[in-house]
């Protein structure tokens, strides 16, 4: 049920899905404490809801999950959830007014699926409107852009997403003033890992 414009979670679910994210990152022994993850980001396609969170001290996380919506809800964790890439350590500066940064990419999948997901978030300067991922293997993708992040992911066949590399992945960056320029995914690539 993807679909490429994502759409506004409800309020109740961006709370859920931060809440869960957290407690995903919080199970995972490597990983250091996430103090006081806030939500970022979070958007929806289709039954899936994608979220960014973020921490004062600047650290980055991110959750792909299918909220269960019925009468437990996610009492017992969500139907399904994935993590991203680990955690971020993102610079303290952020990205110029028109500019983005891609501050985590990474694909997910389970068991024997023939499909993964592919995802790509960041931070987005203030003048930054829009954002479209132009993917080798899906077309376009139109992003979510909010309060100086950004995200889009998209689902992949098994050996389309292990073949692929960076090489095809590019962005059609808008402006608030209108105007818009294209960048490869390596002009924006700035990881800061811990």
């Amino acid at each position: 049920s993807w679909t490429a414009q994502p759409a506004t979670p409800a309020v109740d679910d961006v709370a859920e899905a931060g809440r869960l994210c957290a407690d995903f990152f919080a199970d995972i022994p490597v990983i250091d404490e996430l103090r006081d993850p806030q939500v970022a980001l979070a958007e929806q396609r289709g039954a899936w809801t994608y979220t960014v969170l973020t921490t004062a001290d600047h650290k980055y996380v991110d959750c792909l999950m299918e909220l269960d919506r019925g009468l437990l809800g996610n009492l017992f964790g969500p139907a399904r959830t994935q993590g991203g890439g680990g955690v971020t350590q993102l610079s303290a500066e952020a990205p110029a007014a028109d500019r983005i940064e891609a501050a985590m990419y990474g694909g997910t999948g389970s068991g024997d699926a023939d499909v993964v997901v592919l995802a790509v978030s960041g931070r987005a300067g203030d003048d930054v409107q829009s954002v479209v991922a132009h993917t080798p293997t899906t077309g376009d993708v139109q992003a979510s852009v909010h309060e100086g992040y950004w995200a889009a992911w998209w689902p992949a066949e098994l050996g389309e997403a292990e073949s692929s590399t960076m090489d095809g992945l590019s962005f059609t960056v808008t402006l608030r003033d209108g105007s818009s320029y294209d960048v490869a995914y390596e002009a924006v690539e700035a990881v800061h890992r811990p």
